[in-house]
């Protein structure tokens, strides 16, 4: 089952947050230089907000939107015209933007959260905040009394940790993937640079983004449980949480694609059908624990075997040479890592596929580091044959670890074709 990221509307508690709180924020946004520059946004974001407050969200789809904010044609086709989805990308970024501000943290927050266009408003104050009806605005409620809950679908309690966790993860990623592009230094995509990107932010289809699920003690939040776990016949599978090197990984991969103004959509890999992937370029993060990209690297030149129980490893089928990682080591003694950045126009999806994974940790971050960086991306590219069509590749990449720190990629072997 596909996973849906989607967050509960936060908005306006009766004693913190209130329309005209609300309203006044927003156009505290819209008059900061991070809106003013563009129409677009501005209008766009105006019009989400004003409409939820007054309890229109039905009215916030993507064909809705886009006849009444951006005037076209009630008929419009919206999987080739994406001006609502790129619209929105925009805004997240311009949001983001602007609470890393120094100060912004003491405002009241509105965000848009991903995988919709309905805002989320929150106030500052650590009390938590409450939910608005759909429909009509909340009455005001006794000081010691919990806020009424918004009545939601009937689904298990598994599935809705996951969606709340997916989200925030996501939302945290992309922020932090626009924070360290546009904060830190790292380079912003060139035209050179982006050439290998241009699969991944053409067309209307979000990219998919695909990430490892690593398996977790039965205790850990998350897990699941012994009847689960007896039907699966299989280890406990972590269904909310994701490493910090999958989660570094995603922001970097979620920077250059919001730097494109492309729309992504995140999956855990035990919740990814073959439909999903078919349905966009996808984008695999992790290697021994994402049975995605096990599967897919199978028939490459090289691909991984092995377990985190015991030792894994990249395999170089041509040559039978092996780069492994001992997993019965510590973790702040081990040495090196490795992993495979791979570009592929794939067969089995019929997609542009991306992959992006370690045997181990390190090893998945060393390859994020290696993809943003346009030097090595470069030099990936000087390694080929002067008659490569410039369509597939992979390379295996080596990083030396010191107390569990990973150090700069390094290209040990590469395939071009």
């Amino acid at each position: 089952m596909d996973t849906v990221i989607s967050n509960p509307v936060h908005s306006k508690a009766a004693k913190d947050v209130d329309s005209d709180q609300i309203l006044a924020q927003l156009e505290r946004m819209l008059a900061s230089s991070h809106f003013h520059s563009s129409r677009r946004s501005s209008t766009f974001f105006r019009y989400v907000v004003t409409q939820t407050l007054e309890g229109a969200q039905e009215s916030l789809k993507e064909r809705t939107i886009g006849v009444e904010v951006f005037h076209r044609d009630p008929s419009f086709d919206t999987a080739n015209d994406c001006i609502v989805r790129v619209s929105a990308s925009e805004v997240r970024k311009r949001i983001a933007q602007y609470y890393q501000e120094a100060g912004k943290e003491l405002e009241l927050r509105i965000e848009l959260p991903l995988g919709s266009y309905i805002p989320s408003f929150q106030s500052a104050h650590p009390a938590p905040p409450l939910s608005v009806p759909t429909t009509h605005a909340a009455s005001a409620a006794p000081a010691a009394d919990r806020p009424p809950a918004i009545p939601v679908p009937e689904e298990s309690s598994r599935a809705i940790r996951s969606r709340i966790w997916i989200g925030l993860a996501a939302v945290l990623s992309l922020s932090v993937g626009i924070f360290l592009l546009l904060s830190l230094g790292l380079p912003h995509p060139t035209s050179a640079h982006t050439n290998w990107l241009s699969p991944f932010v053409t067309g209307s289809a979000p990219t998919i983004i695909c990430l490892g699920v690593p398996a977790f003690k039965e205790n850990q939040p998350g897990a699941d449980t012994p009847q689960q776990q007896a039907a699966l016949g299989a280890p406990p599978m972590n269904n909310t949480l994701i490493t910090l090197a999958d989660a570094t990984a995603l922001s970097r991969v979620q920077g250059l694609l919001a730097a494109q103004h492309h729309d992504s959509r995140l999956q855990l890999a035990n919740a990814t059908t073959f439909d999903t992937l078919r349905s966009g370029p996808t984008i695999l993060i992790a290697g021994l624990d994402n049975p995605w990209t096990l599967r897919l690297t199978a028939n490459h030149r090289f691909f991984f075997k092995g377990t985190y129980t015991t030792q894994g490893s990249i395999v170089d089928r041509d040559t039978g040479h092996q780069w492994s990682v001992d997993f019965t080591i510590p973790f702040s003694q081990r040495t090196d890592d490795y992993a495979i950045v791979s570009i592929t126009e794939d067969e089995t999806l019929g997609k542009p596929l991306l992959i992006v994974a370690g045997v181990g940790p390190n090893g998945t971050m060393a390859a994020s580091e290696f993809l943003v960086n346009k030097q090595n991306m470069d030099a990936l590219t000087r390694m080929a044959p002067a008659k490569w069509g410039g369509k597939n590749c992979e390379a295996v990449i080596g990083t030396t670890v010191i107390s569990g720190v990973s150090g700069p990629p390094r290209i040990l072997a590469a395939r071009f074709w």
